[in-house]
């Protein structure tokens, strides 16, 4: 059955703050509501009952276009930086490692990735993340409050 997906709005960012890890390579990511991202960890923090601390990823609630898959040119213009764009993203919540996410839905994440010579879609599917978990409890393992999924696991919407 298909979720009912629901709509948002994201900033397109190129290199966001932070990338110290990764100063040479190309980050696109489309910066989500900051509202948006506190209300997905509060409802996450709800479905766990408080057992884990949850806090904002880096990059706040995003999702990941270009994860330094090409080399970043000095100086190049990315025509999208900045644009405001329609997101689509599904309430349900899954955990993939540490990170809380769901998945979405924009025609952007192909139009911004074929036009910088890569495959229209990223090696790891669609998804907004969200949270991170800060403080785990003895019992680690979420999988029976939220669906887990490896990292590169087929969406089923």
């Amino acid at each position: 059955m298909r979720v009912e997906m629901r709509q948002t709005w994201g900033r397109i960012i190129v290199h966001p703050r932070d990338r110290s890890k990764w100063p040479d390579q190309l980050w696109v990511v489309i910066h989500m509501e900051d509202d948006l991202g506190a209300y997905m960890r509060s409802e996450t923090q709800r479905l766990l009952k408080s057992w884990h601390k949850i806090q904002s990823p880096v990059w706040d609630a995003h999702v990941s276009v270009v994860r330094g898959e090409i080399q970043a040119e000095t100086g190049s213009i990315y025509p999208f930086d900045g644009q405001e764009i329609e997101v689509r993203y599904s309430p349900d919540i899954y955990q993939a490692g540490g990170h809380f996410c769901v998945d979405v839905e924009t025609p952007w994440i192909q139009t911004i990735r074929e036009s910088l010579g890569l495959s229209h879609s990223p090696s790891i599917p669609p998804h907004m993340s969200f949270g991170v978990i800060v403080q785990p409890s003895p019992i680690y393992d979420l999988t029976h409050l939220l669906p887990y999924r490896q990292s590169g696991e087929a969406n089923n919407l």
